[in-house]
């Protein structure tokens, strides 16, 4: 049986096939990870709260957060404090992009990470328990002042 293109068209089947091999196509561009658009069109990403620069773009072009909102988002994200804050926190396992971001918006400076309680880090969105221990056990450990430590050293005749 022959089954024409312009049948299919009219079916809406032959444009699903052209949509499924382009996501296959860029599945395997990508190393099996769709763009924040197609993942935002097919559902499987919550765009309420955008947290990374192509999930507030996409939120923003989808007008579900403010040409206001979308520039404060982006200055959190460009801000170094929180570029540092950030690298740290994700170096744990399970801290991913949003939950480093509410770490950031949280605490001052990776060594306020450092020093926060279990409790305090359990009161960031997205951290609980499993997740303060996480960090804690990651980040927990205080990092000396080289500078000050380098002095004491100099001063106490260690070189």
């Amino acid at each position: 049986m022959t089954v024409s293109v312009d049948l299919l068209v009219a079916a809406g089947i032959f444009v699903s096939c052209v949509a499924i091999s382009t996501a296959k196509g860029m599945l395997e561009e990508r190393g099996g990870k769709l763009p924040v658009e197609w993942q935002a069109r097919l559902g499987l990403l919550d765009l309420r709260d955008p947290r990374t620069k192509a999930e507030i773009d996409v939120a923003y072009r989808r007008d579900l957060i403010s040409e206001a909102e979308m520039e404060r988002r982006k200055q959190v994200l460009l801000d170094d404090r929180n570029e540092q804050i950030f690298r740290a926190v994700t170096a744990v396992s399970g801290i991913g992009p949003k939950k480093a971001l509410n770490i950031a918006a949280t605490f001052e400076s990776e060594r306020a990470v450092r020093r926060a309680s279990l409790e305090e880090l359990e009161q960031v969105p997205g951290i609980g328990p499993k997740y303060a221990e996480a960090i804690k056990a990651r980040l927990g450990r205080e990092v000396p002042d080289t500078p000050r430590v380098a002095m004491e050293a100099h001063e106490a005749g260690v070189t």
